[in-house]
């Protein structure tokens, strides 16, 4: 169901109600860059109050961050803040168990580099000098990750690197 397109000028001259002045129907423009209903057509009543919920949840944000006077960095997990062997089966028996001994003796240290996921099949090895990168950038950005990977593996990751909520 699409409805009719808007009006051309509405688009050009970025004319329209700021973000504030926006009201809940779906027809009124979000901003001077215009109204995205047009790209995906028509929506229904709980889609549209979804839709500005998260909108208005992203502007809060965006606020939030001028605030506090940082800019968003967006960090990539695999190969740049860590690794991960997908499978246990692409580690050799033998190395296998020098990572097990490792894990054991680390596991009470705060800032460990290594991780065995038994329930995902996964070893991760976190690069050098993560915490302290970590902890720096926290300072200057509002920081996000990024990953091509599944949900489960990005949250387990995230408490990993953030096992106290404090930096994402």
């Amino acid at each position: 169901m699409k409805g009719p397109p808007l009006q051309p000028g509405h688009l050009q001259n970025g004319t329209g109600p700021t973000f504030e002045e926006v009201g809940s129907g779906p027809s009124q423009t979000l901003n001077g860059w215009g109204d995205v209903e047009q790209f995906f057509g028509r929506f229904d009543d709980q889609q549209w109050a979804a839709i500005q919920r998260e909108r208005s949840k992203r502007m809060e944000e965006q606020k939030k961050m001028f605030a506090d006077r940082k800019l968003c960095l967006v960090l990539d997990l695999d190969h740049t803040l860590l690794n991960s062997a997908n499978v246990f089966a692409e580690i050799e028996p033998m190395h296998d168990e020098m990572l097990k001994k490792k894990d054991e003796q680390d596991r009470e240290k705060s800032h460990r580099h290594l991780f065995r996921f038994p329930h995902m099949c996964m070893w991760t090895k976190l690069w050098p000098g993560i915490w302290e990168f970590l902890k720096k950038a926290s300072k200057l950005y509002e920081l996000h990750l990024y990953t091509m990977g599944n949900k489960l593996y990005a949250t387990e990751m995230a408490k990993v690197l953030d096992p106290k909520g404090v930096w994402y």
